[in-house]
């Protein structure tokens, strides 16, 4: 089933707010403030989740996003090992990395 244009507005919407919100867990890993590091990256997650809900409507978009999911998902769990083990400065840079390289 093809995602309603309203529900593609909606996911453009939260993949918007999850980029600005990803910039923000950034800096605050590098002021290395570690409860609100921990607070946003629940919300990431929160949202990645109805991100990935909404997209699960639809077996096109699914399939040809696949291979991005499977890099999303290793990158949560590559940061939230690295903030379980209060080492920010390894989550800042592997936030630099994988925000900003192609």
């Amino acid at each position: 089933m093809k995602l309603a244009e309203q529900d593609q507005n909606q996911l453009i919407n939260i993949v918007d707010t999850l980029v600005e919100a990803s910039e923000h867990f950034l800096a605050l890993t590098r002021d290395k403030k570690y409860t609100e590091s921990i607070y946003i990256f629940s919300s990431i997650i929160e949202g990645y989740t109805a991100v990935q809900n909404m997209i699960n409507k639809d077996q096109e978009l699914k399939q040809s996003l696949s291979t991005y999911e499977n890099k999303i998902t290793n990158n949560f769990k590559t940061i939230s090992t690295t903030i379980e083990n209060n080492e920010l400065i390894k989550t800042t840079e592997t936030l630099q990395f994988i925000l900003f390289l192609p």
